[in-house]
């Protein structure tokens, strides 16, 4: 247990130093959010010393109002609160459903009547829209109710991520049939690149181009938080059009636990997601944890992909390739698929057709894992300082419809080199044409490890060439084997995000904050 102990002591210690010595910004955006307002009487006057309470499932916390009957609270976990107020000599007021947004500090006004002979009054109104009064700017914050109703908004393609929500939200746009990585969001006409991008406050743009390097998974997600004029001072990511932040769930008292699943008819669609988050009653220590997966497969047009509307003549026909023959001329035939020539002896050129699906997504496998973790450190002063600890983990596959069989293995194989179709036995329509085996191959490569001026041994194991198959590819092969047909291109992308910050309250109206984390991510 000692040994475990200090190897993960070893380990924070070592993601502490990296998170701080790689940032470049104290800046932080998206992560708790405020109220503040004034407490008077149905005349209009202060209610001085009023106790003002914020009380919801992520946590409470008091203040009292100063001598203009004035209230703060800068440091609240996103969420819906009920505002509570009492003094003595005056009745209870309460506002109910005050939902908290992330980097918004909002205003409510209080009211208080004097205590007379009732037995009691209570004051309610609710505050859940998606423009916020009292707050500034172009400012949308996209809640967890609204991101469960807008699911679908986005696309088939975005039923498991962040982009569904975001196509909800006034002056952005979400190009339509869109899927997996790197999707433009396009904020009142700007490049989709100059758009900013943050997961529960830290950059995720890539530093050379400014695209997107996150998989915006709706995994976990409390709130969206939408600036379409430019972000708050505080951000940290490099967008000037707008900006977006996904702000992660924390834990409640008593705690929660869910557990769905979903099996599409036709296209396919399986889909599993499993949540918990719980926090001890002092709140002192909460957690969310978050985990899902799914696997999706796309069609097009209809469940044949349009199959029967792309063959030559029909109205999808796609004809991709242009290709000369030995005689004739004009450009007025379709190639033959077997033989690549053109049917017509008078016509120089012939049209290759290609599927009109080639290079369309054809299928996504999604992995994603969340846990954020909140540690409470009580001080003598009656504040509590907050330390927060969030990992997460993506994995994204997107597979392309970009086999021989998607594309047609003449057609393909006769883009790509010139000349049709001839399988390793020389018995194919179109051997006559190529003049020999001829059939694409996987990239694999001669490689050769040696010292620059050493000499190539043939028959020396340790001084020959080696061959080195083409990654994620099948090993138990010969090399440079033929492609299978049904052998589509894959994207592979992978997030990884460690964030620990610290927040250290002063009082109800101020408080200091530092963090610190570390960010990776690859496209292959």
């Amino acid at each position: 247990m000692n040994k475990w102990l200090s190897l993960r002591r070893c380990i924070l210690v070592a993601t502490m130093c990296a998170a701080f010595v790689s940032q470049e910004t104290w800046a932080l955006a998206g992560t708790t959010g405020g109220i503040s307002g004034y407490v008077r009487d149905t005349d209009g006057n202060p209610v001085v010393n009023a106790r003002v309470t914020m009380s919801s499932p992520s946590e409470v916390t008091s203040t009292s109002t100063d001598a203009s009957g004035h209230f703060a609270f800068l440091s609240l976990a996103p969420d819906t609160y009920s505002l509570g107020a009492i003094k003595d000599g005056y009745q209870e007021s309460s506002l109910a459903g005050v939902t908290v947004f992330a980097d918004q500090v909002q205003t409510v006004a209080v009211t208080m009547p004097h205590l007379l002979r009732t037995i009691a009054s209570v004051r309610s109104q609710s505050a859940s829209n998606l423009v916020k009064s009292g707050v500034g700017g172009n400012i949308y914050n996209v809640d967890a109710g609204q991101i469960q109703k807008t699911s679908v908004l986005g696309g088939g393609g975005n039923l498991d991520s962040a982009y569904s929500a975001i196509a909800s939200v006034p002056g952005l746009v979400v190009g339509t049939g869109g899927s997996g990585w790197n999707q433009a969001v396009i904020v009142h006409g700007n490049y989709p690149w100059y758009t900013g991008f943050e997961y529960d406050g830290i950059p995720v743009n890539r530093s050379f181009d400014n695209y997107t390097a996150s998989t915006a998974s709706n995994l976990g997600l409390q709130e969206l938080q939408v600036y379409t004029g430019g972000g708050p001072s505080g951000i940290s990511s490099a967008g000037v059009s707008g900006f977006i932040n996904q702000v992660i769930k924390t834990g409640t008292y008593p705690g929660y636990g869910l557990l769905s699943g979903a099996l599409g008819a036709q296209a396919f669609y399986h889909s599993a997601r499993a949540e918990a988050g719980g926090a001890s009653p002092n709140r002192n220590f909460s957690y969310y944890a978050g985990l899902s997966g799914y696997n999706q497969a796309f069609r097009y047009i209809d469940q044949s992909n349009g199959a029967a509307l792309m063959a030559p003549g029909q109205p999808y026909a796609d004809y991709g390739y242009l290709r000369s023959t030995p005689s004739g001329f004009g450009i007025e035939s379709i190639c033959d698929p077997l033989t690549g020539e053109s049917p017509n002896t008078l016509a120089p050129f012939c049209l290759q057709p290609f599927s009109g699906l080639y290079g369309g997504t054809s299928s996504i496998a999604d992995r994603e894992a969340v846990a954020n973790f909140h540690f409470g450190v009580p001080r003598h002063d009656g504040q509590r300082d907050d330390v927060q600890l969030l990992l997460s983990a993506s994995a994204l596959d997107t597979h392309v419809y970009s086999s021989l069989n998607d594309s047609g293995i003449s057609a393909l194989t006769a883009a790509a080199t010139g000349v049709p179709y001839c399988g390793p036995s020389m018995t194919g329509p179109g051997c006559a044409a190529a003049g020999g085996p001829n059939y694409l191959t996987y990239a694999d490569a001669i490689v050769y490890n040696l010292p620059f001026g050493t000499n190539i041994a043939p028959n020396n194991t340790a001084l020959s060439p080696q061959i080195y198959l083409q990654p994620h590819s099948p090993t138990n092969r010969t090399a440079f084997a033929p492609l299978p047909f049904d052998l589509q291109d894959a994207m592979h992308n992978d997030t990884g995000v460690v964030k620990l910050q610290w927040t250290h309250p002063f009082n109800s109206r101020s408080f200091a904050r530092v963090y610190g984390y570390t960010f990776y991510s690859d496209w292959t």
